[in-house]
């Protein structure tokens, strides 16, 4: 056998193995492309799962800013006064005439110089917080219409704190 023979033979062993090497590396990589795919679909499974389980943070936070509308910081929301250098009472008035509310007093000193009437269904909270009321005895009083008066006038009012 000539070496070109000998040659040919080789080449076309070269080939032949060359071949069946591309088909393992081939298969290797459809192999590994099935584990990334199955991968990828436990990933987006997992996101759609935190989506949902933000789908249902939202919807509770939702619930429980409806339920908190009414919160009023009357420092920030009614430009209360907490230094006592000027009176806060229309501020406080209008604080105090929403229906429902949760009513925050910040840490400080409020000057009033008026009675503040009350609502039903009020919780007032404060911390450190103090009232002074320069002109009347009276800083809250109930927020009666005129013909049912004393314990009967409004209900569940607290106040907590001052």
């Amino acid at each position: 056998m000539s070496d070109v023979s000998k040659f040919k033979i080789l080449d076309k062993i070269v080939k032949v193995k060359d071949t069946e090497g591309r088909a393992d590396a081939i298969a290797r990589y459809n192999q590994l492309l099935d584990k990334m795919e199955k991968e990828f679909e436990k990933v987006d499974n997992n996101f759609l799962q935190v989506d949902n389980k933000f789908t249902a943070v939202n919807s509770a936070v939702s619930k429980i800013n409806s339920k908190i509308s009414n919160f009023i910081n009357v420092v920030t929301d009614f430009g209360a006064d907490n230094t006592a250098k000027t009176d806060c009472t229309e501020a406080l008035k209008k604080a105090f005439a929403v229906q429902d509310a949760f009513i925050y007093f910040p840490a400080g000193n409020y000057l009033i110089s008026d009675s503040i009437k009350i609502k039903s269904n009020t919780y007032v909270y404060g911390y450190r917080a103090l009232i002074q009321n320069s002109n009347s005895n009276n800083m809250f009083i109930n927020d009666s219409d005129g013909t049912i008066g004393g314990y009967n006038a409004n209900s569940h009012i607290t106040i907590d704190g001052l």
